[in-house]
């Protein structure tokens, strides 16, 4: 049952693999956390690698179960609090509060359709009461950042009529009011650090914007959000109450877990694995551009490119043959790439994890997002199936230590080497997690893709699998101000070229795959 609910699939054998069956690292983590829920046994993304099918972990879970076991947190519970509250890890590992730019958390949608505006803003409210973390702001004190919970927050939704607007304006417009709304600064400190905006194009037209302060979302959250505003709306749209059941634990609750946790030795082995795993680490030299005295202000560009269906096909069936996800195959080509181009065999790139790693967090609306390192060293002597098993063990490792905030990895950073997270300053991101619609009665819905994307750090490649049956889509958006156009072009040719020579041929030398 907890197989087939998690890959979403009707009949599950008990000798068929997790991941043959479309489990990866995400899926990996809801499994389980099931499976701590209901046998009280503590597993690791490593074990169901080592044992991917039911009869292979049944065996497991039958040896372990019933055995006193120290779980990686207490029950999880609601904690009454009289006072101000300590920041998650997730919130720890984000910008510094002090920092100036802030990243924000757009949601664009057009609606077209005879819209309930009442019903929506009230759902919207419905939302934030439900979910403390939406009405949460951050103080300082005494040099310690602490939440505090506003114990009502009621938004107006602003409703901007460009209706009057020439045809050939209201485009431009449009977009000028959207990209304002969205880079308008939060004040951490009072609030709210979330947004509406409606602007009206037509009688039934409507561009609708949220955003929101990085630091209290993330990407699965925009899924509970739209999930929950569907359910609330049709129920408000039609006089009815909202059928959610209020939610048992909240954001707050998990942050006060977490810091009773990440302490002691627990602590200790978190501070002595990354110590280890950045001992003498050194950035990457990827540019060959002279670094100009007039900078572009917005030096963010993106390209975006396909990897084609068939070549698709053949990346999913090598994952399955050398029991790896398609994050540690993508991993293992870009830090291939980053050899390449870089002439370094000492690969360190940033990345990040869901963080939700309990069943109770998958109904919560919050940052739970972990930036993680991944170091990796490209022998060229290795074989790129060599490389690939390595990788499989860092990505492995990672997710047993992922819980560290990057403060402390930056602290560890300067200590061991004399530089900071910068050296990291290549991003992978992996966006494999199913996107949730928003459904409003009558109402046409369309996501609208605004690139605002300001990409802390020199590169990164983001490679999306939603549109499965068209390939594999993929951005790279890289800093304007270091790299030309034409030297990301070569990149992403290479990226795609080795994918094609890698699949072909996994037992190549990576000194003939580099050279060539």
């Amino acid at each position: 049952n907890i197989f087939a609910s998690v890959l979403n699939v009707q009949n599950v054998g008990i000798h068929d693999n997790f991941f043959d069956l479309g489990g990866h690292s995400l899926l990996a983590t809801q499994l389980i956390s099931r499976c701590r829920e209901i046998f009280s046994v503590e597993l690791s993304v490593r074990i169901l690698f080592e044992a991917p099918t039911i009869a292979e972990l049944g065996k497991y879970i039958s040896i372990n179960f019933g055995e006193e076991q120290h779980l990686p947190f207490p029950l999880l519970r609601p904690i009454p609090f009289d006072k101000n509250l300590p920041l998650s890890l997730s919130q720890q590992r984000s910008v510094m509060l002090e920092s100036g730019i802030r990243a924000h958390f757009p949601i664009v949608l057009r609606l077209t359709g005879n819209l309930n505006i009442e019903a929506l803003e009230k759902s919207l409210n419905e939302v934030i009461r439900r979910h403390e973390i939406l009405r949460t702001v951050f103080i300082n004190l005494e040099h310690q950042s602490e939440q505090v919970i506003l114990s009502e927050l009621i938004l107006a939704l602003p409703v901007m009529n460009l209706g009057k607007l020439p045809e050939i304006d209201l485009e431009v417009e449009t977009r000028s009011l959207i990209i304002e709304e969205i880079f308008q600064p939060f004040d951490l400190s009072k609030g709210p650090l979330l947004r509406f905006l409606l602007l009206q194009l037509k009688a039934e037209e409507y561009i609708f914007i949220c955003t929101i302060e990085h630091i209290i979302f993330d990407g699965w959250s925009s899924n509970i959000l739209a999930r929950e505003v569907s359910i609330i709306y049709e129920a408000f749209s039609k006089g009815n109450p909202s059928p959610l059941p209020d939610l048992f634990i909240q954001y707050s609750d998990i942050a006060y877990w977490q810091k009773q946790w990440m302490q002691g030795q627990v602590l200790q082995n978190h501070l002595d694995y990354w110590t280890n795993q950045l001992r003498n680490v050194q950035p990457l030299r990827l540019s060959t551009m002279e670094l100009s005295t007039s900078l572009n202000p917005f030096p963010g560009k993106t390209i975006e490119f396909t990897l084609p269906l068939i070549l698709t096909g053949k990346v999913e069936l090598m994952c399955n043959q050398e029991k790896v996800t398609l994050f540690m195959l993508l991993l293992s080509v870009f830090d291939v790439l980053l050899c390449k181009h870089s002439g370094q065999e000492d690969i360190l790139i940033r990345s990040t994890f869901s963080g939700r790693n309990h069943i109770e967090y998958e109904e919560l609306i919050g940052f739970f997002t972990n930036t993680v390192m991944l170091r990796v060293h490209v022998s060229k002597n290795l074989s790129f199936r060599e490389l690939l098993r390595q990788v499989r063990e860092v990505v492995l490792e990672t997710h047993m230590y992922q819980s560290l905030p990057l403060i402390k990895i930056n602290e560890i950073l300067i200590e061991n080497s004399g530089v900071t997270t910068s050296v990291a300053s290549v991003r992978l991101v992996l966006q494999n997690l199913p996107s949730t619609e928003l459904s409003l009665s009558n109402i046409k819905v369309e996501q609208l893709d605004i690139d605002t994307e300001l990409e802390k750090g020199d590169l990164a490649l983001y490679v999306y699998t939603g549109e499965r049956d068209q390939g594999l889509y993929a951005r790279l958006l890289y800093d304007s101000n270091i790299f030309s156009e034409s030297k990301i072009i070569k990149m992403i040719d290479d990226f795609q070229a080795l994918i094609k020579t890698i699949v072909a041929e996994p037992e190549k030398y990576l000194h003939e795959i580099i050279d060539c």
